[in-house]
């Protein structure tokens, strides 16, 4: 993906992003956060001091816990220009445990292609260097995916719950704008540098000029807490193609939402708090529940076993699989009683 930098004088430039009939009816909105997407562009602002009034605390707790390993990562996600494509998988929208193991499982040409692109723009380190030999150092590949996991339970996992309200409140006000006006009128307002022109989404003040023909692909519209300023696009066409905007947050946070917060991970502690809100937002088995909160089987488990004896949760059996879904007690706890109370308290 190509990390935008705000152009100052000289052409203005465009990514345009071409749909088909197919396309236009495969145009797909997330409603939860891709945690992927959003390693990856929190490691961006990590490197910078953008958005000090959104972000400017949770950038201070992080830099104190960074790890060795955590340095590597920023080194693999620079501030600015091109970082690899295969940090961001599509199956990410499964969950973090199941996007690392695609970053882990890359195919080797998909690798070397990337650690080229991001080679011909920077001076790399001498472990990335190993990854672009012919046969990747697997082990170390390994490694990186341990990386990975470890920085999101350190730095993205306790603010899990204000990424995923802010993700969710921005997706219903989205698509409550595209049903009054039309998807052209609709997808125009996701951000001022976006425009919809006859069958062209066009992306303004972009680093390239690049177009991008979808052919059936269809297009998946993601909105991010850790975005910042730009939409992001993968550089690579042959992905599946995946447009990535700022979800929109309040500067500061919600501090009502934020006390609250704070008032339910102090009753059940700050993991098992982040486990009811997943619960409270959708619906889910046990290994579903560990692979979106990157935990292993066993501690989601207990996490759950623990919600449900306190009344929390509840849990039934569907077929082979164990499905938990939050209590009316939970939903009080939690702050809301369902996404439609959600919709009607943000209109």
């Amino acid at each position: 993906m190509q990390r935008i930098d705000h152009l100052s004088g000289g052409e203005a430039l465009a990514l345009r992003i071409h749909f088909d009939s197919d396309d236009l009816v495969n145009i797909r909105f997330s409603n939860r956060p891709d945690p992927l997407w959003e390693i990856l562009l929190s490691l961006h602002l990590l490197q910078s001091d953008e958005g000090e009034q959104l972000y400017g605390r949770w950038r201070q707790t992080v830099k104190k816990k960074l790890t060795k390993m955590d340095r590597h990562l920023l080194e693999l996600a620079p501030p600015q220009g091109y970082s690899p494509d295969f940090l961001t998988p599509a199956e990410s929208r499964h969950g973090v445990r199941a996007g690392i193991q695609a970053i882990v499982h890359t195919p080797a040409p998909l690798l070397h292609r990337d650690l080229d692109e991001l080679a011909a723009e920077r001076r790399l380190p001498g472990w990335i260097d190993r990854l672009r030999r012919r046969a990747p150092d697997r082990n170390l590949i390994g490694s990186l995916g341990d990386a990975l996991l470890s920085y999101f339970q350190q730095a993205i996992a306790p603010v899990w719950s204000p990424i995923t309200r802010a993700v969710f409140e921005d997706h219903e006000s989205r698509t409550r704008r595209i049903a009054l006006t039309g998807l052209a009128e609709g997808i125009s307002d996701l951000h001022p540098a976006i425009r919809w022109k006859s069958r062209e989404l066009v992306i303004e003040d972009y680093s390239v000029e690049a177009d991008r023909h979808l052919r059936g692909r269809g297009l998946r519209i993601v909105p991010s807490y850790f975005c910042h300023q730009h939409p992001m696009a993968l550089r690579s066409p042959g992905l599946q193609p995946v447009l990535v905007y700022p979800a929109a947050h309040a500067p500061g946070g919600d501090r009502q939402s934020e006390h609250s917060l704070r008032a339910l991970e102090d009753l059940v502690g700050p993991t098992r708090a982040n486990v009811l809100r997943e619960i409270a937002h959708s619906a889910c088995s046990t290994s579903v529940l560990a692979s979106r909160m990157g935990l292993a089987s066993s501690s989601a488990s207990e996490h759950a076993r623990t919600l449900r004896a306190a009344g929390l949760i509840s849990t039934r059996r569907v077929g082979r699989n164990v499905v938990h879904s939050v209590t009316a007690l939970g939903s009080r706890l939690v702050g809301r009683s369902s996404p439609r109370t959600a919709v009607k308290a943000s209109t």
